[in-house]
């Protein structure tokens, strides 16, 4: 009787989530764009490793420059027509804070594709910039997109 309870005890724990492990940030990368009117470095390129299909990842990209003018965040945004890869791959995606040298959102790969004895998926987002300025005049100010990967695996290595 003692057992049944004990198993089912942890049966619910494992049903509600309390032992599952968090994913482990396995890389970080950067870029940088440089012309001369200014120099952009931005985090675009994140890798977690141990990730339980489902897990919400909170995730906040960085970037800082060196311009005679600000420039800010103008979006980010899901890469259409396919955010989310290889095919059959799954998720959820919404930004949740932004402050003057970073973006933070949620990510979660609902499905991920089966790869040998690992599963895998990458999510490709679309970070935009305005880099406060007008260069042809027409009203709006000229903008820079950065491609963004996350990528996530279930093994603990990627």
């Amino acid at each position: 009787m003692k057992k049944a309870l004990m198993l089912s005890l942890a049966a619910l724990f494992l049903v509600s989530g309390s032992f599952v492990c968090a994913a482990d940030l396995f890389k970080v990368g950067q870029t940088t764009i440089t012309t001369e009117d200014y120099t952009l470095v931005v985090d675009n390129n994140v890798k977690f490793v141990k990730y339980v299909p489902g897990e919400v990842l909170s995730v906040t990209l960085a970037y800082s420059y060196v311009s005679a003018n600000t420039i800010t965040v103008d979006a980010l945004s899901q890469r259409a027509p396919q955010p989310f890869t290889p095919k059959g791959t799954k998720g959820t995606f919404a930004v949740t804070g932004e402050t003057a040298d970073s973006v933070t959102f949620d990510i979660a790969f609902t499905t991920l594709k089966s790869m040998g004895k690992k599963k895998a998926g990458v999510a490709h987002l679309d970070w935009v910039f305005d880099l406060g300025v007008d260069s042809d005049l027409d009203g709006n100010n000229d903008t820079l997109k950065v491609g963004v990967q996350v990528s996530v695996s279930t093994a603990a290595r990627p």
